[in-house]
């Protein structure tokens, strides 16, 4: 399995399903799973919150060696494309005298998180945004916790992030010159901000699991905007999250080819690289033979490695060697002057 999905909630993914056109997948893990015709990319729906989505990334991920790994949901916030125009507020946020927009009406687009921050620990992560190579995504940072997020506290943060968000004091802010003034000021700063602010609950969990298993380079979350947080006693409908996700599930498609073929190109080139270069139990025979210290190891590592990607036949060199009585060596001071012989030769203008 190259590629593992995680996604907190069914409705999330179940676009994305249909259009990958993936099967269910019966074993022993008590959770509901679904992988595509080629085997390449398994999905699983983890449940919500920090807990439930740590213990099946630790679960999955026992029985899984995958290449690369990827979450996949939705994410209260304020992003660029939402922020305040202060100029049309009378004909855009409210109408027959009642506020509008308190819920996104088409999803802001997908966003690629590059900076984690878990507000309950108080710890900050950054995954590396290496792969894919070549798609890529307008970046977010992701603000996780095991609570919802309340609309006043996104407001709150969005707000330090110098994203201005619409809200039932709009009036005061058409009214007001210095509320306007205080919005132009938003925008500016938002203009020298490259990271959006989301908020969700199961971001920092699902890195820090994975971080056990993987790389931070192996680690992707991908976030859409479905809320601006919830007011009290609100809630989302399932069908209407499934509506907005939808929007943002042709980026995921595309991401996740993006994401395969950089997986395929490298597995081609460790193929390739494998015949010229020297494998652990060769590197250790030959260390063996030239009777090397720690040091001296790792110095023939570095010279058959380059001699393999030099293109030179490092191992004809030493099958010679063998074939003059010089190699293995009965000592260390032979074992050195052999490397040092074999470096000279690898370094030789040919």
């Amino acid at each position: 399995m190259r590629i593992l999905l995680f996604a907190a909630l069914w409705p999330e993914v179940r676009g994305l399903v249909q259009r990958m056109e993936m099967r269910a997948v019966q074993n022993q893990l008590p959770y509901r799973q679904y992988q595509d015709d080629r085997e390449e990319i398994l999905l699983t729906v983890t449940g919500t919150g920090p807990v439930a989505v740590a213990a099946a990334v630790g679960s999955v991920l026992t029985v899984y060696r995958p290449s690369q790994v990827v979450l996949i949901g939705s994410a209260a916030g304020q992003v660029p494309s939402e922020t305040v125009n202060v100029q049309r507020i009378g004909s855009e946020t409210c109408r027959n005298g009642k506020e509008t927009g308190d819920m996104p009406r088409r999803s802001a687009g997908l966003y690629r998180i590059n900076k984690l921050i878990d507000a309950d620990a108080e710890r900050t992560f950054y995954p590396d945004l290496i792969y894919p190579h070549t798609f890529a995504l307008p970046e977010a940072s992701l603000y996780s916790r095991a609570r919802i997020w309340g609309r006043k506290e996104v407001r709150l943060l969005a707000a330090s992030a110098g994203i201005c968000i619409r809200d039932k004091s709009m009036d005061v802010i058409r009214d007001s010159a210095q509320s306007l003034e205080r919005a132009g000021s938003f925008e500016k700063r938002l203009e020298r901000k490259a990271c959006v602010p989301l908020f969700d609950m199961e971001g920092a969990a699902f890195f820090q699991a994975a971080n056990h298993f993987l790389g931070p380079q192996q680690i992707h979350i991908l976030k859409l905007v479905s809320d601006r947080g919830q007011a009290e006693k609100e809630k989302m409908s399932a069908q209407s999250l499934e509506v907005l996700m939808q929007e943002g599930l042709p980026q995921v498609q595309t991401y996740l080819r993006a994401l395969l073929e950089d997986i395929r190109t490298e597995e081609e080139t460790t193929d390739r690289l494998a015949g010229v270069l020297p494998g652990q139990e060769e590197l250790e025979k030959r260390a063996g033979d030239l009777c090397c210290s720690a040091s001296m190891e790792h110095q023939l590592r570095q010279v058959l490695i380059y001699a393999g990607l030099a293109g030179k036949d490092w191992r004809g060199c030493l099958h010679r060697m063998e074939a003059e009585e010089r190699l293995p060596v009965s000592n260390r001071r032979q074992g050195k002057l052999l490397l040092r012989e074999l470096t000279k030769w690898v370094m030789r203008d040919e």
